[in-house]
């Protein structure tokens, strides 16, 4: 019986630290998309011709991040 709790209760704490570990690696993956590929795209199409685009993008990348509070927490 007591294997039984055990092995119940050892489940459930990997469980936990699987959905843990998930929620981190999103959360960094979501700062390494923002702070290294998205100034790399956007200096890419500079260098490629596409600097309107890239300026209308910079700018409302801009806007989003002031209207939503970005201030570098995650």
């Amino acid at each position: 019986m007591l294997t039984l709790l055990f092995a119940i209760c050892l489940l459930s704490l990997s469980g936990r630290f699987l959905v843990w570990g998930i929620r981190a690696s999103w959360g960094i993956l979501k700062v390494i998309t923002w702070v290294l590929f998205f100034p790399l795209i956007l200096i890419g199409m500079a260098c490629s011709g596409l600097l309107y685009i890239a300026f209308i993008i910079l700018i409302i990348g801009t806007v989003v991040s002031l209207i939503t509070g970005a201030t570098g927490k995650v």
